[in-house]
This record gives structure tokens, sequence and C-alpha cells, in this order.
């Protein structure tokens, strides 16, 4: 087996490459390649590279870095069902929390020796990604936070915290079609999400739901388009409060596909897990157990 690890240097710690080099050094008998990005995004084309240099070998890639490090990596690749994943996650990347204790992923060792796996991923007709799709208010809050990143200078937290509070006060109400389960609802909302594992950040929590193999995953709408229900809502979800809201206001329940679009055919931003693309129409389906997650060897699942 060959082993591939991809390091984002703005997802890692400072030393972390060299640590890396260092432990797998020790490891005897181990074929491995360690490749660094550039830039955000260029996983994509490391790993359609690796991927092709190393066609007709079993191959295990290494995400280093976070959830949008492991969906570019996955992005790049032409039979994802081939490829055996292993994230190495610095930053919180929720998806792992459904199977384990995040910390467990960190442990390289524990990771070369351990298992595969096979669990749930988003495909759309315009990317892929390994947890969340989210429009509206969650994909602003990216927008801004990447317009306000070079803000990190003054704290790490500063600029999601001046992203979210931004968003919140001017994020417009969208008007989308939403097409699911036969049903097709025309809704002005605030926010419209697809998650495998319905968690945003930290203790944002959209539902209970954490099953990764189930082909299914949460669809959550806000409706209510009122400036102090955005600000309710949102830290309800951070303090882990569950949603009360009627079904006329909210929406919340578990679809194996859907097709997302704006009522007058303008491109929607959408976030694939933290990943912008804009597009007029969007087709998201749940690919079951389509993935070869790798877990580490004292996991039991």
């Amino acid at each position: 087996m060959v082993h591939v690890f991809i390091v984002n240097p703005e997802h890692t710690a400072p030393d972390f490459y060299n640590e890396l080099r260092d432990r797998l050094s020790r490891i005897p008998d181990l074929t491995y390649y360690v490749f660094t990005t550039g830039v955000a995004g260029d996983e994509t084309e490391l790993a359609r590279t690796v991927e092709s240099i190393f066609e007709g070998e079993q191959l295990r890639i290494y995400s280093c870095g976070n959830t949008t490090s492991a969906r570019n990596i996955l992005d790049g690749l032409s039979d994802i069902g081939r490829v055996e994943l292993a994230i190495v996650p610095y930053k919180q990347v929720q998806y792992l929390s459904a199977i384990s204790d995040i910390d467990r992923f960190k442990d390289i060792e524990s990771l070369i020796e351990g298992r595969v796996i096979h669990v749930d991923y988003l495909r759309t007709n315009h990317g892929v990604a390994l947890n969340s799709a989210a429009f509206g208010l969650d994909a602003y809050m990216c927008k801004v936070y990447e317009s306000i990143d070079s803000l990190r200078i003054l704290g790490r937290a500063i600029p999601g915290i001046v992203a979210s509070i931004y968003s919140l006060i001017t994020c417009p109400n969208i008007i989308f079609s939403i097409e699911y389960k036969g049903m097709n609802p025309i809704r002005k909302a605030t926010s419209v999400y697809i998650g495998n594992v319905p968690v945003v950040y930290r203790k944002m929590r959209y539902s209970e739901n954490n099953d990764i193999t189930d082909g299914e995953a949460t669809l959550n709408c806000i409706y209510r388009p009122e400036f102090f229900t955005r600000f309710r809502y949102y830290f309800k979800l951070i303090r882990n409060i569950p949603a009360t809201y009627s079904e006329k206001h909210y929406l919340n329940c578990q679809i194996d596909s859907v097709r997302i679009r704006h009522i007058n055919g303008v491109p929607l931003l959408c976030s694939l897990d933290n990943k912008l693309v804009s597009a007029s129409d969007w087709k998201i389906e749940v690919v079951k157990q389509g993935l070869r997650l790798v877990v580490p060897r004292e996991v039991s699942q």
C-alpha cells in the first residue's frame, strides 16, 4: 500500500510538517510520500495528480488539515470509491465526531494501522462535500470570513466573530425552491443547510442525527426572516438548545436527495464544507457508504 500525506500549512500547526516527517521515518517498511499545498484549494489538483501517478496501486491518502482540506481532496478524485481516505484533523472536523473522539484521529501511527469503514458523502452537480452543503446565512458567513481573514493578526477567533455578527445583520433573505420527497415548497428563507453530521461550529447542532452510513442527511431550513429571530436561533444553536419553531417557520427532516434553486433563476452561493461555489441549479444527493474512510485501530465502529 502507498501512503500519501497531503498537508495544508494554512490549517495545520507551523511545526506539523517536520514532526510528521520525523514520525513517519521511524515506522519500518512504510512506503509514503508527503506533499504540502501552496494555497488553500491545491489539495484538489494534488489528489488528481497522486491518483494518476499511483494508478493501479492500493492507495491511501491522508488529509492533514480541516474539513475543507478533506473535501478538496475528494473533489480531485475521479474514483472516490477506490481510494482510502484518512483524515488527520488539526482544526475541528465535525464529521469524525459521528465515529469517535476527534483527538483519536490525530494519532498517525494508529491511523496507519487502522481499518476502513464505508460512510456517506454528498455529491452535487457542482462538486462533492464530505459533510455539508449550505445556502443563505452559512454561505454568506463563509464569504465574509474569507474577505476579512487578515484580521487573524488580532486573534484567531476575531474573523469568525466579526463574520457571524455582520452576516446575521446583513444577510438577505432568499426565495428558495426546494424539491425533496415529491414536495416543492417555495419559501423565503434565511438559511438552507444539508448535512451528514449536523454540527456547524463547536456546539451549533441542527439535529441529533449523527448516522453517516444510512444514506440520508439532515435538511434544515429557517423560514422566519425577522432580524431578532436570526439572533435568537443562532444563540440557541451555540448553547445547544433544540429549535422549537413551528413547521410554518422551520423545517428539519431527513432526505436522500434535494434540488435547490432561486425562484428567479439567479445563481445561489453554496458552501460545500466552506468551499464557496455559485450556480443557479443545485442537485444534491447522499452517496450511501460510497467513501472508504480510515479509522484508528482502537475504534470499534
